[in-house]
C-alpha cells in the first residue's frame, strides 16, 4: 500500500496483521510492503526486487494508490497497471489472488470519489474482488470525516482503525 498503510499509531497495516493473526494464529503469515508512487510507477519497480515472491504469498491485498494516481494516471490506465501486477503477481505465484482495495477517501474533493468509483466499477467488471471500505467512512459529511484524517489527509489513529476493521471483516467476517 501507499505510506497511509503506516498511518496513525498503529496504521491499518498492522492493526490489520494483528486481526488475523488473533483469527487464525499461525495459518496466517502477513507481509507489508509500503510504495511511495502511483501505479504506474509501482509496475516499473516490480522488475526490482521490490517483492519477495519467493515467498509464494496466496493472497496479495494491493491498495490501487488511488491518490496517488490522482491528477497523473487517469482510471483506464490504472487499470491496465492493476492487470499488469495481476499478470507479474501470477508469473511468479500462480495460484495467488489479487484483492483490490482504494485509498482512503478524503474530507473535500470533487473529482476523486468520482475516479474511485470508476476504478470499482472497471475492476469488478474483469472480475477482481474489490474491498470496497469507503461504505465505512463518513464520506460526504466534511466535518466527520475530518476527526478521521489528519490535516495531511491521512488516516489519524481512528482513520486507521476504521480501515483495518473494515478490512478485517472481510477476510474474518468479524
Amino acid at each position: 500500500g501507499s505510506s497511509s498503510i503506516e498511518q496513525g499509531s498503529p496504521g491499518y497495516g498492522q492493526l490489520l496483521t494483528t486481526d488475523l493473526s488473533e483469527a487464525y494464529g499461525e495459518w496466517i503469515e502477513t507481509t507489508s510492503v509500503t510504495f511511495d508512487g502511483n501505479t504506474s510507477e509501482l509496475v516499473a519497480a516490480l522488475d526490482g526486487d521490490l517483492i519477495d515472491w519467493s515467498k509464494e504469498f496466496d493472497v496479495v491485498l494491493l491498495e490501487g494508490l488511488n491518490l496517488e494516481n490522482n491528477g497523473q494516471v487517469v482510471v483506464e490506465d490504472s487499470i491496465e497497471h492493476i492487470e499488469t501486477i495481476n499478470d507479474r503477481m501470477k508469473q511468479n505465484v500462480t495460484d495467488a489472488v489479487l484483492l483490490v482495495h482504494p485509498s482512503q477517501p478524503l474530507a473535500k474533493a470533487v473529482h476523486y470519489p468520482t475516479e474511485v468509483q470508476s476504478f470499482k466499477s472497471y475492476l469488478t467488471s474483469r472480475g477482481y474482488t474489490y474491498i470496497d471500505h469507503w461504505s465505512e467512512w463518513p464520506v460526504g459529511n466534511v466535518d466527520e470525516m475530518n476527526t478521521y484524517l489528519t490535516d495531511e489527509s491521512e488516516p489519524n489513529d481512528k482513520g486507521a482503525i476504521l480501515w483495518a476493521s473494515a478490512l478485517s471483516t472481510f477476510f474474518t467476517g468479524k
